[in-house]
């Protein structure tokens, strides 16, 4: 992999913001407490980079322990604190996805005359990188370009020969935050575990689509990139009849989990449970037809 400035000066996800203006803040920042609160700013309201409490907290706190502590970073340091620990909220995401989607599609032509975006990924809680997926319609090679939260740089990755979709992203989509939003609509609460923007193919047609994770397994939602609705996977494909069991059998071990308070202490009543539990789950019972679990 290799580093990649691929915009000129600057990786605008937000306004104001560019790369340049960047390093030279971190390089400053080791001595500088004036450097050190204004990157704070810059991660905790998300403008030009990955919005990020943990790295605001770590700059605003930096910025209170130099030698000539800027006034107000002590309470800066405490209010992301705060907000760095609530469960509701989320590491680290990017603003303006569409926006540095446009941008990149420029760059990418200049390697390839017809580069398609195929998908956007998300994961905030992982490597806090983002990831475009780029593939020559004729070549079928493809380019990852990976945007890094905690440096605010890009980077570009050859992936040789390809062949990640069925159709490319429409340019025009609804972006991360009103994707999350609609999903919050839809029911989900607290992190998410990743989000993916592609085109899904079935029988019953295209759809572009965010697909967003809730963090801890607690569900996915679907919502349609060009109008922000929430859809059923049904709406998109016709259902897989053994998945949709899966599906089930897992909402009641969740449940059965949730109901439980603790797991009993005792081995034998641990594995008693655990066997109950896979029992449940067809896919162990069709690998194991009239077995207990031991």
């Amino acid at each position: 992999m290799k580093a990649l400035w691929i915009l000129p000066l600057a990786v605008q996800l937000a306004a104001g913001q560019n790369a340049s203006d960047f390093q030279s803040l971190k390089a400053a920042a080791f001595t500088d407490p004036n450097a050190s609160f204004r990157l704070g700013r810059l991660f905790e309201t998300g403008d030009g980079v990955c919005q990020s409490y943990s790295m605001a907290y770590s700059y605003y706190a930096k910025a209170a322990m130099l030698a000539r502590p800027v006034p107000g970073a002590v309470d800066a340091a405490r209010r992301t604190a705060k907000l760095m620990s609530d469960p509701s909220l989320n590491y680290q995401l990017p603003h303006n996805v569409g926006l540095l989607a446009q941008k990149l599609m420029g760059e990418e032509r200049r390697w390839r005359a017809d580069a398609e975006l195929m998908s956007v990924e998300v994961n905030p809680t992982q490597d806090n990188r983002i990831t475009f997926e780029f593939e020559s319609a004729s070549t079928h090679e493809g380019q990852w370009v990976h945007l890094s939260c905690a440096e605010n740089g890009l980077e570009l990755q050859d992936a040789g020969r390809v062949s990640w979709g069925n159709a490319p992203v429409p340019d025009k989509f609804i972006d991360l935050d009103e994707a999350l939003e609609a999903a919050r609509r839809a029911g989900l609460k607290g992190r998410i575990e990743s989000a993916r923007l592609s085109v899904i193919a079935g029988r019953r047609g295209r759809h572009a689509v965010w697909e967003v994770a809730a963090a801890n397994f607690q569900g996915d939602y679907l919502i349609a990139s060009a109008t922000g609705r929430s859809l059923r996977r049904s709406e998109i494909d016709d259902p897989d009849p053994l998945y949709e069991q899966f599906a089930k059998s897992m909402a009641a071990v969740r449940q059965s989990a949730s109901q439980q308070r603790a797991r009993p202490a005792d081995e034998a009543e641990q594995r008693k449970w655990l066997g109950q539990m896979y029992q449940q789950l067809p896919i162990w019972r069709q690998a194991n037809p009239g077995k207990v679990f031991p």
